[in-house]
């Protein structure tokens, strides 16, 4: 991807469940193997002090980790072979911005984020109130953003108790 040319820009997304297993499963193989421009990864489940040096940054790409503050849950991560022109750990939500659920960064003419929401029990009203919640925060704060901002990962339907996978076109 050149600095300027957002339109042949090439996004994998990844639920690891835990990095640390995935590491011993070939994560670091398939990420060397990676014809992605940015990889996003949900469900991290390690700080990024608990990640051997070639997994926490891997030759080739600037990394940006959102460890849960909940040991051992959530988190996730960005990794671009562009350095990027900022980066953020969620949107401004005191309720989200700890949790390990959310992290972006502006590459030039796009910003890209890593989501995991968090699910909860189909038809709770607690389900249904973060997902509310969720959704107007993000909302609000990308009221200011410079360009599209594709999203990678996983969400959950409050209503419907299905789960999507968010994919960048």
């Amino acid at each position: 991807m050149s600095a300027t040319d957002t339109a042949s820009l090439t996004i994998s997304t990844a639920n690891v469940n835990g990095l640390r297993a995935a590491t011993g499963k070939g994560y670091v193989e398939w990420l060397a193997a990676s014809q992605a421009d940015v990889v996003c990864l949900q469900e991290v489940r390690a700080e990024p002090g608990q990640l051997a040096d070639h997994v926490r940054e891997p030759d080739g790409w600037h990394t940006l980790w959102a460890p849960s503050s909940a040991k051992g849950r959530a988190g996730v991560a960005l990794l671009s072979r562009t350095e990027p022109l900022a980066q953020r750990i969620g949107f401004g939500s005191a309720e989200f911005d700890s949790t390990g659920r959310y992290a972006e960064i502006d590459l030039p003419g796009v910003t890209i984020a890593s989501l995991y929401l968090p699910s909860g029990e189909v038809g709770t009203p607690a389900r249904t109130r973060r997902s509310a919640s969720w959704r107007s925060s993000w909302s609000t704060s990308r009221t200011s953003a410079a360009g599209p901002a594709p999203t990678a990962g996983r969400s959950w339907s409050a209503a419907t108790g299905t789960s999507r996978t968010r994919k960048s076109t």
